[in-house]
């Protein structure tokens, strides 16, 4: 039995990884997903690795979850199958948040549908790049659940906006190649003989860019940070061995390590009270005009004779 992933090197420090049930139309299932997770963890310890192409054997990129059964989770045993459920869920979410995690940057080469979950590995990509056969679906809601599952409710709206997301989230409907590279959901649109060239693209960002992808890849995630309070991308990002975190949760932690202030001793002397009490006095007697009426009044002093003396001298 072949491998449900396979894992090659097009071109030098570029890792291809190409979801292999063509059969199925590439769906994804537990034994595909694990796979996903086991090669994600490897690239992403692997500093010599600079770029992702993440694509689908045969004619499709993926037609999303495999209707025919998804399988177990590791660690399910069927002893409680809600948790078993819940289990298989964060099986499938986390792998999304692990291509978002990912130092490297993603380049997705969707041929076919990328529909229900395969669209969903599409958004969780940074740059996507179709072929003229290539068909985007928000399926969910077809199969009578959530349109919002895997990150597409996010992830969606960061990309192409928010009405014309919801639009899609709502109607399910069928996106081509051509109104994709419209509203913005990829890069651009070439010939299906061409797509395979991705590579030839990924090997001049790993090339040109080198180590500076990883920081360059998390800045707009820390400016959605902080814009949304997405709680799974507010986590630590470390970046070439730099961990930054910010926001609210980073403000908090470094008060929380700071030492706290000693109160300082009163000093015996209120030196600073004296020149306060000279300065508000002024104001007390001008706000308190009664008091001010019991003292006498003082006569106003004779003007000089300066005056006369001179309308004398104009006089003469």
């Amino acid at each position: 039995m072949s491998s449900p992933l396979l894992v090659d090197e097009p071109a030098p420090h570029v890792r291809r990884l190409t979801l292999n049930r063509p059969e199925r139309l590439n769906t994804i299932t537990s034994e595909l997903a694990e796979a996903l997770h086991g090669a994600l963890r490897e690239v992403g310890a692997d500093r010599s690795c600079r770029a992702v192409v993440l694509t689908g054997a045969g004619r499709a990129f993926s037609a999303g979850l495999d209707l025919a059964g998804y399988g177990a989770a590791p660690g399910n045993d069927g002893s409680d199958q809600p948790r078993d459920r819940l289990a298989n869920q964060q099986h499938m979410s986390t792998l999304i948040l692990a291509l978002r995690m990912l130092p490297q940057p993603v380049i997705a080469a969707v041929d076919g549908p990328a529909a229900g979950f395969g669209l969903a590995l599409a958004l969780g990509s940074d740059i996507r790049y179709a072929s003229r056969d290539a068909v985007f679906r928000a399926a969910f809601i077809n199969i009578g659940v959530s349109n919002c599952d895997m990150g597409t409710s996010w992830l969606l709206p960061r990309l192409i906006g928010a009405s014309r997301s919801h639009e899609l989230m709502l109607t399910g409907r069928r996106v081509g190649a051509d109104e994709a590279l419209q509203i913005g959901l990829v890069a651009d649109v070439v010939d299906g003989d061409r797509l395979t060239s991705v590579k030839v693209e990924a090997r001049v960002v790993a090339h040109e860019r080198g180590p500076k992808l990883r920081i360059v890849k998390f800045k707009p995630k820390r400016g959605y940070k902080r814009r949304t309070g997405h709680r799974q991308e507010l986590t630590r990002l470390e970046v070439t061995g730099i961990k930054v975190s910010g926001g609210k949760r980073g403000a908090a932690k470094k008060a929380a390590s700071s030492p706290k202030p000693v109160a300082a001793e009163p000093a015996p002397v209120a030196v600073a009270a004296e020149p306060q009490a000279v300065e508000t006095a002024p104001e007390a007697v001008e706000t308190a005009p009664e008091v001010a009426a019991l003292e006498p009044e003082v006569p106003e002093a004779p003007e000089p004779e300066t005056t006369t003396t001179t309308e004398d001298e104009d006089g003469a």
